[in-house]
């Protein structure tokens, strides 16, 4: 077995064990030349709350260059990796760990900054996280790292 196809198969298989089917799937197409993992451990801070059925946890994770000062995206600026993961009540209290995959990982530097946010509107059906735009206000949290696992605490800001 060749070098380069017993390190293709090591990837695949560390890929699939930590990340799921996507990971797998990335690992395995023809074209994609890397890959990267993230994970990100969501909780609810003071005062966050959420009961009601059908609520969404956002996850984003964007290049460090695509965010402005203030921790959101630029305008026009597309994340690298996403997820959404309908919660069950109470759930956060505990915190959700989510796994993302950018595929093709092309990232100029490691720095990533992570979104996360609730989304509650039950009217949006089967919501693609890549396409999610983050509200400006709302409950939500925002870190920086230079890893790939980040702890994100949500808080309502306004």
């Amino acid at each position: 077995m060749s070098v380069r196809l017993a390190k293709k198969n090591r990837l695949a298989a560390s890929a699939a064990a930590s990340a799921g089917w996507l990971a797998l799937l990335a690992a395995t197409s023809l074209g994609v030349a890397d890959l990267r993992r993230f994970s990100a451990r969501v909780s609810a801070g003071r005062g966050v709350q959420v009961q009601e059925a059908g609520a969404k946890l956002v996850v984003q994770a964007y290049d460090a260059e695509s965010v402005e000062e203030n921790g959101m995206p630029r305008a026009g600026a597309k994340p690298v990796a996403a997820t959404v993961r309908r919660l069950l009540p109470g759930e956060l209290a505990r915190g959700v760990k989510v796994d993302l995959v950018e595929l093709g990982a092309t990232a100029k530097t490691s720095d990533s900054t992570f979104i996360a946010w609730i989304d509650r509107s039950a009217a949006r059906g089967d919501l693609d996280g890549f396409a999610a735009v983050p509200p400006r206000q709302g409950v939500l949290a925002g870190s920086r790292s230079n890893g790939t696992t980040v702890a994100l605490e949500l808080a309502v800001r306004a």
